[in-house]
Formats: structure tokens, sequence, C-alpha cells
């Protein structure tokens, strides 16, 4: 009787282990497949970024010097840098609307001056690969998020404002040569773009229930 209650004892000490144990041994046993999905995350991270062409980085960084850019006023070789950008007859189509390179450099250097700085968020971009017998042409597609802070502030933050855009640029090779860091040209650029004001959030100002 007396062994009996010991190996009761003994079995039940054991599972009462087992139990305190539970979340410890599911850890244990959980690390291995949290270290492949890490690891799967992080492969599928990289190969995103590599799966990005050349051309899709070109406009990236090209885009990103434009709309970044300080004013004409002070940098002095701002339509230089945009003749590096967009071919000399490039069709540009703002809204649907059809308009001039000069056109498009104007509004662009007026919304950088009106500004104290400005910064692009990109959500999305991709690259078509180009049609079968022509691989010196290729289209890029995305958007991005231009905010403009603005010179004046509100209470103890600087106005913003949010300019939306998605664009479908037509690529081509430059094959003038003279162009440092890129080898390319916009010939064709589709691009839609609205603006509004970024929402202000007010210190000291909480919402209470009627």
């Amino acid at each position: 009787m007396i062994t009996a209650s010991v190996r009761y004892l003994t079995l039940f000490s054991f599972l009462v282990l087992l139990v305190s144990l539970k979340d410890k041994l599911l850890e244990i046993a959980h690390i291995p497949y949290r270290l492949v999905l890490e690891e799967y995350c992080r492969q599928d991270n990289i190969m995103s970024d590599e799966a990005l062409g050349a051309t899709a980085q070109w406009i990236q960084n090209k885009f990103t010097t434009i709309y970044e850019s300080a004013s004409p006023d002070q940098v002095s070789d701002f339509k230089t840098h945009l003749a590096n950008v967009f071919h000399k007859d490039v069709e540009i189509y703002q809204n649907h609307q059809p308009i001039s390179l000069g056109t498009f450099q104007d509004d662009l250097s007026q919304a950088n001056a009106a500004h104290a700085r400005s910064s692009i968020e990109w959500k999305e971009v991709f690259e078509v690969p180009p049609p079968e017998g022509d691989s010196d042409t290729s289209i890029v597609a995305g958007s991005f998020i231009v905010t403009r802070s603005m010179k004046f502030r509100i209470r103890a933050a600087p106005a913003q404002r949010l300019n939306h855009n998605i664009f479908s640029a037509k690529v081509q090779r430059n094959k003038s040569g003279q162009e440092e860091d890129g080898q390319f040209l916009i010939t064709q650029l589709f691009i839609t773009s609205v603006q509004n004001a970024a929402p202000i959030h007010l210190p000291g100002i909480t919402k209470t229930d009627s």
C-alpha cells in the first residue's frame, strides 16, 4: 500500500513538473520553426530588393533628387539635372493633360521654392520587362508621396502638404554617354497628382464623449 502511494505521489509530482514546464517546452519546440520563419522573411526581403531592376532604381534615385531638391535659386544646376533625366522631346501628361518639360520644371520649381523642405516616400515601384527585340526601352511605374513642410508653423509643428503621385514612365537607354551617374532618359511620362493638407495634431487636445 505504501509502495503504491509512493508510486502515485511520484507520478503526480512528475505530472506537476510537466505542467509547470509546459510553456518553456513549447517555447523551445517552436525555436527551430521561428528561426526558419525569420530566415525566410529575411531572404524574401533580400529577393525583393534584388528584384528591383536597374531602370527602376534609376527612376527612384532621380525622382527623389528632383522632388527633394531645393529651389533653383539655391541650386544652379537644377535645369541641367532635369535635362539629364528627361529626353529633350519628352512627352509629359499631368492629370491627363499634355504639358511641356518647361511647364513641368516651372511647377516643380515653384513647389520646391514655396516650402522649407520636401521629403519623398516611395509606396510602390516596379519595372516592366522590355519588349522582345527592344532591350533599350523599358517601362517603370509606381507611386510615391511628397511631404512638403511650409515655412510657417501651426502651434509647435510645421504646416505640411501632401502630394500624392501615381506615374508610368517610358525609359530609353541614353546612347549619348554624357551622363555620369546613369545611362537612361525618360521619353514619356504619365503622372497623376493630387495635393491635400496633412492632418494637424495639436498637443493637449483630447476627444471627450458628450
